[in-house]
């Protein structure tokens, strides 16, 4: 490629710009801008990593992208927003305090909606804020002010234990019995004021999921998850459902929210029937682009959020009894683990369609990942052996 078809590929500035910020590839984001690029939006990755893996797939999905090196990341998010056309920022929850020191920088109309979702990354002020509006949650309890027995006693084993802010089922602990919740408790030691302790429930994985505009939700996702990384992890595949209960706890969510644009709702379904609201998440969630397969576009009902689409979504609802692999995910599933060469038969049979709906530059950003996944899993797979 030539470094005039470079330039003509990148988005100038000025164009509506979508800022996407994390601390690892986060494939929500990765697929969500390679879609807005094809719709003429610009979009800036912001992150902490700094490999020279992580440069370069970042060349390749995103128009601009700028590393959140310690002791200069609000001097690089004030001049991202100051030089750029923002109309949204997506980040990780993590990093949420950070987006939100430079609010003044943004649109006010942009910065109202990012303050809104703000507000949500703080898991047990969420919980309390929607059991307040009668959307059913589990208990939760601060960790500063109980003890691993006295959770125990009260609601029975097992017991979650989580950080206030996190995302990706990262740091979350689910004890089956008293000495796994104390040894938690006890890894917390001077960080008991970020964690809380949350009633377990077990039943079936559920999630609701919706691109919500000013004039109100222009899609929606009802699903079960079939397939998930153990214990709290992500998913690799779900299969669409028609469920009127788990539809009118996501609207009812959502109005207590405020929020607009991507969000995505974890739900337990208990063994009476009973649906939880577990996580709200106000931001682009894995498995979205993946609706692909199924012909909805979930970047359609985003754009229309950020006033950058006029069109309702060509599909409003997927089609019931879909199961649709969450891709790239679904590649480090335990059927695939082992070797590279496994990992790369499975990329091969699976990223084909990602190749015609996301790009030939998403696809290779993929392809460049598959060495460094399959180690990582292999690791992963000892330390849990080990």
């Amino acid at each position: 490629m030539t470094k005039g078809n470079r330039r003509r590929w990148r988005r100038a500035k000025g164009a509506p710009t979508v800022v996407f910020v994390d601390d690892v590839r986060w494939d929500a984001f990765t697929q969500l801008s390679t879609r807005l690029h094809r719709a003429g939006v610009r979009t800036v990755r912001l992150t902490t990593r700094a490999d020279a893996w992580s440069r370069a797939t970042s060349s390749l999905d995103f128009d601009r992208h700028e590393i959140l090196a310690e002791g200069v990341e609000s001097a690089v998010i004030a001049q991202v927003f100051e030089e750029e056309h923002v109309v949204d920022v997506q980040f990780v929850e993590t990093l949420g305090d950070l987006v939100g020191k430079h609010l003044a920088l943004l649109d006010r109309d942009v910065a109202t909606s990012v303050a809104k979702r703000l507000e949500l990354t703080d898991k047990l002020a969420a919980a309390r804020r929607f059991e307040s509006a009668g959307v059913r949650t589990p208990a939760v309890r601060p960790a500063d002010s109980t003890t691993p027995a006295a959770v125990a006693e009260d609601w029975g084993l097992p017991v979650v234990a989580k950080r206030r802010v996190g995302c990706g089922g990262d740091n979350v602990v689910i004890a089956a019995d008293l000495a796994e919740l104390e040894a938690a408790s006890r890894a917390w030691e001077g960080d008991e004021d970020a964690r809380y302790y949350e009633r377990y429930v077990e039943g079936i994985k559920l999630n609701y999921a919706a691109a919500v505009g000013p004039g109100g939700i222009d899609q929606e996702m009802a699903y079960r998850v079939s397939r998930w990384r153990m214990p709290a992890g992500t998913a690799t595949e779900i299969e669409t459902v028609d469920d009127a209960a788990l539809v009118d706890l996501g609207r009812r969510a959502l109005q207590a929210s405020g929020c607009t644009g991507l969000v995505n709702l974890d739900v337990m379904r208990d063994v009476d029937g009973t649906d939880w609201l577990i996580d709200f998440n106000s931001r682009a969630f894995g498995g979205a682009m993946n609706f692909l397969s199924v012909g909805l576009d979930v970047s359609e009902g985003y754009l229309r959020s950020l006033g950058l689409r006029e069109e309702p979504p060509t599909m409003r609802t997927p089609p019931v009894g879909a199961r649709i692999a969450i891709f790239p995910t679904s590649l480090s599933d335990e059927r695939n683990l082992g070797s590279t060469r496994r990992m790369a038969a499975a990329f091969a049979s699976e990223s084909w369609p990602y190749l015609r709906w996301l790009g030939p530059r998403y696809w290779a950003s993929e392809l460049l990942r598959v060495p460094d996944v399959a180690a990582a899993r292999r690791r992963a797979r000892r330390a849990s052996a080990s």
